[in-house]
């Protein structure tokens, strides 16, 4: 049976092949941010850079190939993360006062929404975005559409 630390090495060998990375050097960067993270160094820092950058490198790699899959994986993960940003937003100031190590969690669960095999951000998304989504489409292209209206009016 594969304890967390080799399941997790599992997933960055898989991530640096898909993205032609050596998968050792993404688990060293992911582990040491994780502990930096854990020991409160720069933790927001460190936290929004793993979720931005590494994701953005990988999309990058992702819309170079031929195939699409790759490509909606990525997609998935920018609308789960793009979501979670703005509930942060919101949400944010009450969560890091009532959560301990809040930031270390963020910057797991932001880990576990990328690592291909895990597939976290497809669950959000199959799970809580496509739903809520799917109920409130209708008013959102409304507003959209009265915006764009307004906008050209104002334009003309």
């Amino acid at each position: 049976k594969m304890g967390i630390f080799e399941k997790f090495s599992e997933q960055t060998k898989i991530l640096g092949q898909k993205a032609g990375v050596n998968g050792n050097l993404i688990y060293i960067i992911l582990i040491a941010a994780v502990a930096c993270v854990f020991l409160g160094f720069f933790e927001e820092e460190i936290t929004l850079t793993t979720g931005v950058l590494l994701p953005a490198h990988f999309s990058l790699k992702a819309l170079a190939t031929e195939g699409k899959e790759d490509d909606k994986q990525w997609l998935t993960y920018w609308t789960v993360f793009s979501s979670f940003i703005v509930a942060e937003m919101f949400f944010g100031i009450i969560l890091v006062e009532i959560i301990p190590f809040y930031f270390a969690i963020k910057i797991v669960f932001l880990v576990w929404l990328f690592l291909p095999n895990f597939e976290g951000a497809t669950f959000i998304y199959d799970t809580i975005l496509a739903r809520f989504f799917k109920a409130v489409e209708k008013d959102i292209d409304e507003t959209v559409e009265k915006v764009k209206k307004a906008t050209q009016k104002k334009m003309s």
